[in-house]
């Protein structure tokens, strides 16, 4: 770690993580995070976090609205494809402050994580792994999750999907088990939960979460996913089954 001429502590290896870790996001999201550099604002209070993948670089801002805002402000934010903060942050900055950033601000979501097993669902019998079925998976999400479509990375995650009584394809969920080298309280990731038009509004999508939730959790210490903040249907449906909301987020993209 080194001491920046501005006074924020600058880490560029992952042993700088050690101010992130307070926050059960990162702990949780450690291994889909790769970390290149961080700052942490003079007592720790707020953090920036510069994430580099193969696909994109991705900014995280962490810390109570006022001290997160308080440290954009007085930060040189490194260019990137997308930022998230704690929400609040961006309604706290300035008017010149806001330009400087070279970002606008998008769409809020909720990171929302569990630790405990949820209760049996009705017909988990009929949820299954998918592997070797990535074109089915994405004429479901065609049909069911347009804006969602299809993601370069999709190979790489684990499919899960619900079997109608006829046989078709009813629904289907992506995990993400981090590997070998990611942390031991790194969490199993959800997304992309999409139920086919077809066979909504019968509780395809609470059992899938349910299923895959305590499977998930037999391998990890916490499973967690990320859900649109006005989308109050997955809110009802994710705290229903123990998922609470453990950090707002508003995102924001380069101008």
């Amino acid at each position: 770690m080194r001491r920046r001429s501005d006074g924020l502590s600058v880490t560029t290896t992952a042993s700088g993580e050690d101010f992130l870790v307070r926050w059960p996001f990162w702990r949780a999201n450690r291994g889909h995070y790769p970390l290149a550099e961080a700052w942490a604002a003079p007592g720790g209070r707020a953090a920036l976090a510069l994430c580099v993948g193969e696909r994109r670089r991705l900014l995280v801002g962490l810390g109570a609205p006022e001290h997160l805002a308080a440290f954009v402000a007085t930060t040189e934010l490194p260019p990137v494809d997308h930022v998230i903060l704690t929400r609040g942050t961006w309604d706290r900055l300035t008017g010149p402050v806001r330009e400087r950033t070279g970002v606008t601000l998008a769409r809020g979501w909720d990171w929302m994580s569990t630790d405990r097993p949820p209760a049996a669902e009705p017909g988990e019998d009929r949820v299954a792994p998918l592997p070797g079925r990535l074109d089915e998976v994405h004429a479901v999400l065609a049909r069911a999750y347009p804006e969602r479509g299809a993601h370069p990375g999709d190979a790489e995650l684990d499919w899960w999907g619900y079997a109608a009584p006829d046989g078709a394809l009813a629904g289907v969920l992506a995990s993400e088990v981090h590997g070998p080298g990611a942390a031991a309280d790194a969490g199993v990731h959800l997304s992309a939960v999409a139920v086919d038009p077809a066979h909504r509004r019968g509780g395809v999508a609470r059992t899938m979460v349910a299923a895959v939730t305590r499977w998930a959790l037999r391998r990890a210490p916490v499973v967690h996913l990320g859900i649109w903040a006005d989308h109050d249907g997955a809110r009802r449906l994710y705290a229903g089954l123990g998922f609470a909301v453990g950090q707002e987020f508003e995102g924001l993209n380069p101008r």
